[in-house]
Order: structure tokens, then sequence, then C-alpha cells
């Protein structure tokens, strides 16, 4: 009698752990959403304060050191708040992809600050193509981070037509990139300086990693407050 007890009990324990993993958790991902999207805006604002007014030089120290370090900071709340849920799936996702994501503007930072260091920097001296490449893989890389992680939520929430909005998003950044390379917006003329214009692939990218990481957390959040109504109804 008590063996049939101890497997009735183990049986149930089995099932309680296939339902815990097979639970889609979605809060650590709009989470990063936020993150990512305040980062991104965070960083294109004291850039933009930084071109407005050089004499800010504080702006360029924030948001090459600072910003990277308190995102670094934000992803370890994050993912240390989700470990408490047993999904290994959902968990794989979030370190995997959040590692990548985290470790290339923390990767920059270490970059810049090896640049200070007697003997590697460049005395000043930039060759524009190097400048003009490493701008593109680093938003191409930004935005490809994005499409990835669209493509996740598909899976995730079960909508397949993200999948379609992520290469589509992919695909609009290199037609930019590419047909209208030398296009610009311009840029409201500063004084003392030359007129300036914003690429279109350089606003598509911030348009992209700033609102479309928000708008992309909001739908995560709201699908899963719907989610968890349906669960009590």
């Amino acid at each position: 009698m008590d063996a049939k007890i101890c497997n009735a009990i183990q049986d149930i324990n089995t099932i309680k752990e296939t339902i815990e993993n097979t639970k889609v958790h979605h809060r650590g991902m709009y989470l990063m959403c936020f993150l990512l999207g305040t980062y991104n805006i965070l960083k294109y604002i004291f850039g933009m304060t930084f071109l407005l007014y050089p004499a800010w030089g504080f702006c360029v120290t924030v948001s090459t050191y600072l910003l990277p370090f308190l995102l670094l900071v934000g992803y370890t709340c994050i993912y240390r708040n989700e470990r408490k849920y047993s999904n290994k799936y959902y968990l794989s996702l979030l370190c995997i992809w959040g590692i990548i994501a985290i470790a290339i503007p923390i990767g920059a930072m270490v970059i810049y600050l090896l640049k200070l260091l007697p003997g590697m920097g460049d005395n000043g001296v930039e060759n524009g193509g190097g400048v003009l490449y490493a701008s593109f893989a680093s938003n191409f890389s930004g935005i490809l981070l994005f499409c990835i992680f669209m493509v996740m939520c598909a899976y995730s929430l079960n909508k397949r037509y993200m999948i379609g909005l992520a290469v589509a998003g992919l695909f609009g950044y290199m037609l930019l990139t590419v047909t209208f390379g030398s296009a610009s917006v311009p840029f409201p003329f500063i004084p003392g300086q030359p007129e300036v214009g914003i690429p279109y692939h350089s606003l598509y990218y911030n348009a992209v990693t700033c609102i479309g990481y928000l708008v992309l957390g909001f739908y995560i959040r709201q699908k899963e407050r719907g989610e968890a109504g349906d669960e009590y109804r």
C-alpha cells in the first residue's frame, strides 16, 4: 500500500514538473524590451546632446561607459528574478539572446577603455572607411538582434506573422543602407557648424531599436495579461 502511495506521489510530482516546464512566461521578455529600448533612447539623447553642444563631453562618457554598465546590471537583475521559473526552454532563450544583446555594448565599452591605454589609441587619426564600416556593423547587429528577438516572440506567442515582420525589418535596413546610403534628412542648423544630415538608415535604426523595443514590450505585456486573465475565468 505504501509503495502505491509513493508511486502515486511520484507520478503527481512528475506531472506537476512537466506542466511547469511547458508554461510560457513572458515577464522577462517584455522587461528586456523595456530595458533595451530605454538604453537605446538614452544613448541617442546623449549622442544628440553632444552633437548640439560639443562642450558637454560628459555625454560621451555617460553613453560610452555608464549606460552599458547599467544595462548589464539591469539584465542581471531580470535574469536572476526569472530563474525562479522552471521552464528550461524559456530560460535558455532569455539567457542566450540576452547575453548576446548585452555583450555587444559591453564589448564596445571594453574596446574604448583599451584605446585609453598608452600605445593602444590612434592619436586622434580616424580612418573614414573604418569608421563607416564600424558604424554599419554596429547598427546592423542591433537590427539583427531585434529581428531575432521577434522570431523568438513569434514562437513563444504563437504569432507566426511576426516572423514576416522580422524578415521585412531586416530587409528594410539593408535596402536603405545599400540603395539610399547617401540620402539623409537635413538636420537643424547648428551655429558655428556646417550643415549636416541624418542618413535614412540611421533614422531607421534608431526607430527600430528605440521605439520598436518599447512597442514590442508593451505588446508582449498585454498578451501575458490577457492569458493570465483567461486562466482565472
